[in-house]
Order: structure tokens, then C-alpha cells, then sequence
């Protein structure tokens, strides 16, 4: 467990005759990483199963418009960091084999560039991941293939009317949507 972090105050520099502000928000949170790994050769057969789970809360996110104006706190808004970001998953390998599942969560926020403020729902996601190793499966060396499924449910990002009119917040999701590939690599 990390935590609470926090981010500097600001400093301004001059740039060809202007006052350029290059602040950076501060910044207070908790990060939660447990990772877990556990040979259950009775409960889960030959393989090894890993759990992992990771997750962000924000406190705080501070900005100021100005080195001289007071900061206000931006967590959950448009364009800003949500408050609450996980990431859950399990890895199971079994000799040459492995196979994965994440599950991605993004917490809602208010969309406070309409007018009233909206609420904008939560984001879940779900990754896949199989892959066979073609060397030796304990040397961790030679050839994998592998098919990888990012967003397999193929979830939209919740919608916000932002002002560049792509209907998302780009900080908080990804458009792309369902995204497979294949994958040939080798480690030596």
C-alpha cells in the first residue's frame, strides 16, 4: 500500500515576454496493489494461478488557474483524474499454456462542462489474454503466440458532450472499442 502521495506547487516561468504558468496539480491518493501467487496443484490442477488486483483512490487533485489563484479540486470532473480506477484479474499457466482475465473499473464522475452538471456512469471493462509458449515451458525463453482481447464486450465509453465534440472524456476511456490481436514474439 503507497500512499497519500503529493504532487509540488506551482512555478512560473517568463517565455518570450509572457508569464507562462507551469504548475503541476497536487495531488493526494492511495494506491492498493496485491498481487498473489499460489501453486494450487490440488484446488486448481498442474498450473500455477496468480491473482492481482490494483487500485488508485484520489482524494484530492488540485489545480489553479494562476500561480496566485486559489487551487480547487478537479478529481471526478471532465478532463481530470475519477477518484476510483481498479484493475482485477487472474493469470492460470500450465506448462507451455496461459490464459488470462482482467476486469477494468472506472468510476463516474460529473460532467461539469453542461449545463445543469450531469452525472456520467461508470466504465467496465473486460481484457482476455491466451498464450502458448513453443520453448521449453519452464525457461520463460523462445517463441509465444498469443490472441489478446482488449474490451471483449466491446463497452462503450460513456458518453459526455465535451466541447471537442468526440462525445467521451479522453482522459477517463478509450474509443477504440473491441480490440484483438495476434501476437508473435520470442525472449532470449
Amino acid at each position: 500500500i503507497r500512499g497519500p502521495h503529493q504532487g509540488q506547487q506551482s512555478k512560473s516561468t517568463a517565455h518570450k515576454g509572457r508569464r507562462q504558468d507551469c504548475t503541476r496539480p497536487i495531488r493526494r491518493n492511495i494506491e492498493i496493489q496485491l498481487a498473489t501467487r499460489e501453486p494450487s496443484r490440488q484446488d486448481i490442477g498442474p498450473g500455477e494461478l496468480t491473482l492481482r488486483a490494483d487500485a488508485t483512490y484520489l482524494i484530492d487533485f488540485l489545480r489553479a488557474a494562476s500561480p496566485l489563484a486559489n487551487a480547487v479540486n478537479v478529481v471526478d470532473t471532465v478532463g481530470n483524474p475519477v477518484d476510483l480506477k481498479a484493475r482485477l484479474g487472474a493469470t492460470y499457466d500450465i506448462g507451455r499454456f496461459n490464459a488470462s482475465a482482467f476486469v477494468n473499473y472506472t468510476d463516474g464522475f460529473t460532467d461539469n462542462l453542461s449545463t445543469p452538471s450531469r452525472a456520467v456512469d461508470a466504465w467496465t471493462t473486460i481484457d482476455l489474454h491466451l498464450g502458448w509458449r513453443f520453448g521449453p515451458s519452464d525457461s520463460g525463453r523462445g517463441p509465444e503466440l498469443s490472441l489478446s482481447v482488449v474490451n471483449a464486450l466491446d463497452e462503450d465509453p460513456p458518453f459526455v458532450n465535451n466541447a471537442a465534440g468526440v462525445g467521451y472524456d479522453p482522459s477517463n476511456a478509450d474509443p477504440l472499442g473491441r480490440f484483438v490481436a495476434v501476437e508473435l514474439r520470442t525472449r532470449f
